[in-house]
């Protein structure tokens, strides 16, 4: 326990309130958090090693004011606690506008928030559904909330427990849980509640959190939505549509994208590298990038191991994580490949023009792993793909790539494409003839001969949002002669 403060009485004593309706419910969820493990008891908590901070937020006369919320949430924003998660086993039906503040504030400092959905006080009362009738916090709607329903044994929804199909993210077990109560220090005792749904899933979060450290408080929750496992009664019920599922939250994969620079300028033949993270378990990582039929994108020199690239154009049937099967209507490149676990990487791709142009491109990342179906990157920014889900978008501008030719000026066959020296097998990278040995950011000869006219590729380099842009083959001229 790293600290005590009673908000309510303002002191350092958080005592049990026995005029409280229920005096026991701080150290009720306390023990299903942070209960020790081998106590001869056959119970322990989800978190038993982990950090517990005690905050009580009613007067000496039970009563709770949102000052008193207030007043504790803005300590634990200021950081000064080391708290990650914060578990609200309370709701209203009505808020205050500081309220509301001190809840945003948590997200600015990448706090979760795990609350309550509520509870009925007969089965299937008729204000249960927080669609219709919100509970705050649990309804606002910010993505660093997690909203929490309660289940019975066999994963069905508890009828005393409020829900919401767009609301409530998740169900957890609400009925005959046991935990500490307050006669004495061996005192236990068994209740229901969402109330204590809530602290299985706040302590399961801090146990993602700690396998991954680099996830957002936002990341948390989706991996918790994400990874819940599907009941048909919950099916409409909860967002997820399923309960708490720890193992599976910690088996899944976070994916990172970097987004392209806005605007993309290539001469030729360039090599863009995209820069991709994964920030919790290992995946299978589905780069999806919708651009001109002009374009031909391949993997370049410097791609991770195990990844491949696969041309589609219109007609063509993909098969996605996010997507499922889907007819593609335009053109593009899927890459495909492992995405191990708490990394970052570059995915160098060559790009190659067959004509001169202007267009835009759209990158997104969808990671599928052990735990969960897929999810995508980016999430809540960007603009829609072809198959309808979010990625980032970039102008492009293009000029066709110059090709070798030989002493009669036909087309040489540089790689496995053929004469017009395209790739035909796009998990290749494409070559091209001479420039290779040139030093980055300098100009070489591509050794062919044009009438005179020697064609010089050049290479610049730089790094620019985040994606790399190296070995720009620009076409030019010098000393032209009349010389064979």
């Amino acid at each position: 326990v790293s600290g005590r403060y009673d908000y309510g009485d303002g002191d350092t004593t958080p005592e049990v309130e026995w005029s409280a309706g229920v005096p026991q419910h701080g150290t009720f969820i306390a023990g299903i958090i942070n209960g020790v493990p081998d106590n001869g008891l056959g119970r322990a908590g989800v978190l038993p090693n982990g950090r517990v901070n005690l905050q009580k937020i009613m007067d000496s006369s039970g009563a709770l004011y949102f000052s008193y919320a207030v007043s504790a949430m803005a300590d634990i924003a200021e950081g000064d606690l080391g708290v990650r998660v914060l578990n609200y086993s309370l709701g209203g039906g009505t808020y205050t506008t500081a309220f509301e503040d001190a809840v945003s504030a948590l997200v600015e400092a990448d706090i979760l928030l795990v609350a309550a959905a509520a509870n009925c006080g007969v089965a299937d009362c008729f204000d249960a559904d927080n669609d219709a009738y919100p509970v705050y916090p649990a309804s606002f709607s910010d993505d660093h909330i997690l909203a929490v329903a309660g289940s019975t044994r066999d994963g069905s929804l508890n009828p005393y427990s409020h829900y919401g199909a767009w609301s409530v993210d998740l169900a957890a077990p609400g009925v005959d849980i046991c935990s500490l109560g307050v006669g004495s220090d061996t005192d236990t005792t068994t209740a229901g509640g969402t109330s204590y749904a809530t602290p299985l899933v706040a302590a399961s979060a801090a146990l993602v959190w700690e396998a991954s450290p680099d996830l957002t408080a936002v990341e948390v929750a989706r991996v918790l939505r994400a990874s819940a496992a599907p009941h048909p009664d919950l099916d409409g019920k909860v967002r997820s549509g399923g309960n708490l599922d720890l193992e599976a939250a910690l088996d899944t994969a976070v994916p990172r994208l970097e987004p392209l620079p806005d605007t993309l300028r290539m001469d030729g033949t360039t090599t863009v590298g995209i820069d991709l993270a994964n920030v919790a378990s290992e995946g299978e990582g589905t780069v999806v990038l919708t651009h001109s039929a002009e374009l031909t994108v391949t993997l370049a020199d410097g791609a991770p191991a195990g990844w491949t690239a696969s041309p589609f154009g219109p007609g063509d049937a993909l098969s996605l994580p996010d997507a499922g099967t889907h007819v593609a209507s335009g053109s593009g490149t899927v890459l495909a490949g492992p995405l191990p676990a708490r990394t970052t990487s570059t995915l160098f791709t060559l790009w190659t023009a067959s004509a001169d142009g202007e267009s835009s491109v759209t990158v997104r990342l969808v990671a599928s792993s052990a735990g969960t179906d897929y999810l995508n990157a980016p999430y809540a920014t960007g603009t829609d793909d072809e198959t309808g889900f979010l990625a980032y978008t970039s102008s492009i501008a293009y000029t066709a790539a110059e090709l070798p030719v030989d002493d009669t000026g036909r087309p040489v066959d540089t790689g496995p494409g053929g004469d017009d020296g395209g790739p035909e097998d796009s998990a290749s990278p494409a070559t091209d003839s001479g420039a290779d040995d040139a030093p980055e950011g300098s100009a070489g000869s591509s050794g062919s001969d044009k009438g005179g006219c020697a064609v010089v590729a050049g290479g610049t380099g730089g790094w620019l949002l985040g994606a790399l842009l190296v070995g720009v083959r620009r076409r030019s001229t010098r000393g032209c002669s009349d010389a064979p």
